[in-house]
């Protein structure tokens, strides 16, 4: 009984911690990448450092929770990237971006 109260009172937390304007933040980030995911072909550089761009200027200094960073990297994760010999370079950079922005430091 005293760990599912625990964990209720756990989630309640985390639950009033949300912040909505971090929300609609997280929502447009996503709203931004859809478009991008069910292409049959890959994405160009180009486009994705205007990507990494936008998701570093959105949400680059929010405390963003768990579930936020997995939906944003989930979405992230379905764009299609092909890397070739130029450019892995260039696309390791972006993602490794990306994450700085997502996660905590």
């Amino acid at each position: 009984m005293q760990n599912s109260c625990r964990e209720a009172y756990e989630i309640y937390t985390q639950y009033n911690s949300i912040n909505k304007n971090n929300s609609e933040k997280v929502f447009l980030v996503i709203k931004v990448l859809e478009p991008h995911q069910n292409k049959e072909f890959p994405i160009s550089t180009a486009t994705l450092q205007i990507l990494v761009l936008y998701i570093e200027k959105s949400i680059k200094n929010e405390k963003l929770s768990a579930s936020q960073k997995c939906r944003i990297i989930e979405n992230f994760s379905r764009i299609k990237i092909i890397p070739y010999s130029t450019t892995v370079d260039k696309i390791e950079i972006y993602i490794k971006r990306i994450m700085n922005a997502i996660m905590d430091d």
